[in-house]
């Protein structure tokens, strides 16, 4: 398959562009006055979109993430999506499509 366009890391500090494959997430449903009631947690594939510098700097007093799907799992929920790159094609020439 070629060279990987991505890199295995380890340890405590976080980075943007870090994956997240099975952490945790609460999932709030309802508030008992002015505070968010939770409910249960879900385990979710993220990766991290706050910024390194301000991770590593404490400018942010949140890690912002974002859900990341398999593409086989994004077309199933997706039609238009599938329908598309069945028409076009995968984008070549850029990772992760080289």
């Amino acid at each position: 398959m070629g060279e990987a366009w991505w890199s295995k890391v380890s340890g405590s500090q976080l980075a943007q562009g870090d994956l997240l494959p099975k952490c945790l997430l609460p999932v709030f449903t309802g508030n008992s006055g002015d505070e968010a009631v939770e409910e249960y947690l879900v385990r979710a594939r993220l990766i991290i979109v706050t910024q390194s510098c301000d991770l590593e700097n404490d400018k942010a007093p949140n890690v912002a993430l974002y859900p990341i799907h398999k593409l086989d799992e994004f077309e199933a929920i997706n039609e238009a999506f599938a329908r598309f790159f069945m028409r076009v094609g995968l984008p070549s020439g850029i990772a992760p499509f080289k």
